[in-house]
């Protein structure tokens, strides 16, 4: 996929949401039409109804553009479950991401192009991890400690866990183009439960002092 330039974005104004919420939704337009390769800002704008200068005086990239759109729909969506269980939290919470993700089908090819245009460009890789990963590492982060049992501090390397979760699910969503089915999430979910509870083991009982041994019987001497 070839880089778009990118250019920095122009100080003025203050933005109309009028005109953002056009250029935003023009984006997000466009990419379901005809994939995030077919996004530009030329199109963008005249999708939108704006002048070209409006779209650069705000965003720097077509793929600022789609960031904010596709942020702008899908946080308030980052679900924070709770059904009782770490297992169940974690197959509801990846169920309510692949059902937004699988909306429409150009969403996931939406997550690949930001993730490509993310290894080329150190500074959108770190609007990418601020807008779209840190709400849904922020709302697992609160499905963990929830289950966290007490008394137990510092034990669990969240980060590794968030790692391996997030690796695995946009792993198959990123090379494989497919999202993971529900025996999938299910087998996941169990296993990240599985290895939590074996970083996080349940706080143990104060162990019982142990009885002093008796000191065993001087020997009795001959008639004693």
């Amino acid at each position: 996929m070839p880089h778009a330039k990118t250019r920095a974005a122009q100080p003025g104004r203050k933005r109309s949401e009028t005109a953002r919420r056009s250029i935003l939704d023009a984006a997000l337009l466009l990419a379901w039409r005809g994939g995030y390769r077919s996004v530009t800002m030329d199109g963008i704008a005249k999708e939108a109804g704006v002048g070209k200068q409006t779209v650069y005086r705000w965003w720097g990239s077509r793929a600022d553009v789609v960031l904010e759109a596709l942020g702008d729909t899908s946080t308030v969506e980052v679900p924070i479950p709770d059904t009782g269980s770490l297992r169940g939290d974690l197959e509801a919470y990846l169920s309510a991401v692949v059902a937004i993700t699988s909306r429409h089908r150009a969403n996931a090819e939406l997550l690949r192009g930001l993730f490509a245009e993310a290894l080329l460009d150190a500074e959108f890789r770190e609007k990418l991890r601020a807008l779209f990963i840190a709400p849904r590492q922020a709302a697992l982060r609160i499905v963990f400690e929830r289950a966290r049992p007490a008394g137990v501090r510092g034990a669990v390397d969240l980060d590794l866990i968030l790692d391996l979760l997030f690796g695995a699910f946009f792993y198959r969503l990123g090379l494989l183009d497919q999202a993971p089915d529900g025996a999938r999430l299910s087998q996941l979910a169990q296993t990240l439960s599985a290895l939590y509870a074996l970083q996080a083991p349940a706080r143990k009982l104060r162990s019982l002092p142990t009885p002093a041994a008796k000191k065993p019987a001087a020997p009795r001497g001959p008639g004693g």
